[in-house]
């Protein structure tokens, strides 16, 4: 049961890293075009 919980817990750490990557992503994105049009 432990072990599940574990899991799970890494499986949502994962997602939220994820999620914070496509964020950034998405800003530097952004930031990019923002520049070039500059």
């Amino acid at each position: 049961m432990y072990a599940l919980h574990t899991k799970a817990g890494s499986i949502q750490s994962d997602a939220g890293i994820l999620l914070l990557v496509a964020q950034y992503g998405k800003l530097r994105l952004w930031l990019t075009i923002y520049l070039l049009q500059g």
